[in-house]
């Protein structure tokens, strides 16, 4: 979804992370009112929260960011790079879930 979907927000924008059980049926990018899913997977979709909204961009468009649900293979090690109190340098890159497999 890179080419449809791009946001950078520094961490301390980072509000609250949580798993999400829900398991949505459509793939792709989409959202309104600062909500957008980002996902490739109906599996492993981490919700982020972030205080102030920030900014996203969608098909280069830019779009307000509240709330961010991504689908990503391992969301408890990106939720704990997250809310790690360490420097920004702790957070390692991801795959999105739903490719490679």
């Amino acid at each position: 979804m890179g080419w449809a979907f791009r946001a950078r927000f520094p961490k301390r924008a980072v509000a609250s992370v949580e798993e999400t059980q829900e398991k949505p049926l459509s793939r792709g990018v989409h959202g309104f009112a600062g909500r957008w899913l980002v996902n490739g997977s109906g599996q492993g979709i981490l919700t982020i929260n972030l205080v102030p909204p920030q900014r996203g961009y969608v098909m280069g468009f830019p779009v307000r960011l509240r709330q961010l649900m991504v689908s990503v293979e391992e969301p408890a090690i990106l939720a704990a790079a997250l809310t790690n109190p360490a420097g920004s340098q702790s957070i390692s890159p991801f795959r999105p879930a739903g490719r490679g497999r």
